[in-house]
């Protein structure tokens, strides 16, 4: 009796341990499913990090997908494919997830339904869709060279997309000024779109502190913080380029891989323009029209422009190019934001650009080079 009680003690004691080490190695579970793609993709891809390389891909298989894995502490994640991407609070749960021309939707996880939860809302939902659609007009406008029709269409572009910001403001604001856990305001504030004094850079950074006081050093508040801090250097270079300071070189890359720094135009030219853009940027696609009227008026007297897309691939950017088929110097610079360029320039949102003379001077930049206003400034540069 003693060895049978003895064998089953042990055989219990080995069943907890399986048990517990099951526990221990349970991971996420992303499974997801593409809906409304008119150009359903065969990959989608996994990112640990937002803005940084994918981390994964797996194949779309009858319109779904799965990613598995594990993590030892949460954090910011997300899933894209083709033109969709979703973020999404990742931890060692299961998540299912919805990716499409018109919404896209991660739901799961408990920190996530809470600081992605405005995206679960109708009302969200149905002026997302909206903007798709209007996206997709104004590109059909701008290939058909209706210029009205665009212009219109990006006017509500523009009001739907502030409806959108308004309820993800609404909702994150909530949580950040009610009794939520510390990481769940941390990662909400990640995210969080008001740019008014009362989360300026400066207080954001102290809430942080705020918010790590009570649950210790974090990981993710960490890399929070770290990118304000680099905002905080980049509001910086900013004011050393602002009008009347001296330009800044860089150095992008040519469809063919060429390296072109911006140095080299402004030496052969009275005047360059140096465009910050992007293939997904409406706004910056916006103002070529405007561009090309000025560049077809004041090149040959000694006007160029040195465009650098800030597209994380060259997939996209390159098709852009064949869209828009813009006669000036297209470069690109695969680290996006990240890049030395945006870095030298205080980059943080697109379109950006500066207006520089020969002599390596910005004499103008940003909303004075829109529209009408780079004609404006060149008419009276060339008089």
């Amino acid at each position: 009796m003693k060895n049978k009680l003895s064998f089953w003690k042990v055989f219990s004691l080995l069943l907890l341990f399986v048990i517990s080490c099951k526990k221990q190695k349970q991971g996420f579970i992303i499974k997801g499913q593409i809906i409304g793609m008119k150009e359903i993709p065969k990959k989608v891809y996994f990112f640990n990090e937002i803005d940084s390389a994918p981390a994964d891909s797996v194949n779309i298989e009858n319109g779904k997908f799965i990613f598995k894995g594990h993590i030892n502490h949460p954090c910011i994640a997300a899933i894209s494919a083709g033109k969709s991407k979703a973020e999404l609070i990742l931890e060692n749960e299961t998540f299912e997830a919805i990716l499409g021309d018109q919404v896209f939707m991660v739901k799961g996880g408990k920190m996530n339904e809470i600081v992605y939860g405005f995206t679960y809302e109708k009302d969200f939902q149905e002026n997302f869709k909206k903007m798709k659609e209007l996206g997709d007009r104004y590109d059909m406008f701008e290939a058909k060279k209706k210029k009205k029709s665009h212009d219109s269409v990006l006017l509500l572009y523009k009001k739907i997309q502030n409806k959108l910001f308004a309820i993800q403001d609404k909702y994150q604001k909530n949580i950040l000024t009610q009794d939520y856990p510390a990481l769940v305001k941390a990662y909400t504030l990640n995210n969080y779109y008001d740019t008014t004094a009362q989360y300026s850079t400066k207080n954001r950074l102290a809430l942080l502190d705020t918010y790590e006081k009570g649950i210790g050093k974090d990981e993710s508040i960490t890399k929070i913080r770290n990118r304000y801090l680099d905002e905080q250097k980049q509001k910086e270079n900013t004011k050393s380029v602002a009008k009347g300071h001296p330009f800044k070189d860089i150095e992008a890359i040519t469809a063919d891989g060429k390296k072109i720094k911006l140095s080299e135009i402004i030496k052969k030219n009275k005047y360059t323009m140096l465009d910050f853009w992007a293939s997904w940027c409406m706004p910056c696609r916006a103002e070529f029209p405007n561009q090309r009227k000025a560049y077809e008026q004041y090149h040959q007297k000694g006007f160029e422009i040195y465009a650098v897309s800030l597209d994380n691939t060259m997939k996209s950017w390159l098709k852009a190019l064949e869209k828009e088929n813009t006669p000036w110097y297209n470069l690109v610079d695969v680290k996006g934001m990240k890049g030395n360029s945006t870095n030298s320039y205080g980059v943080n949102s697109i379109p950006a650009t500066f207006l520089i003379t020969q002599n390596g001077t910005i004499i103008a930049s940003g909303d004075e080079l829109r529209g009408n206003g780079l004609r404006k400034i060149l008419k009276n540069l060339f008089k």
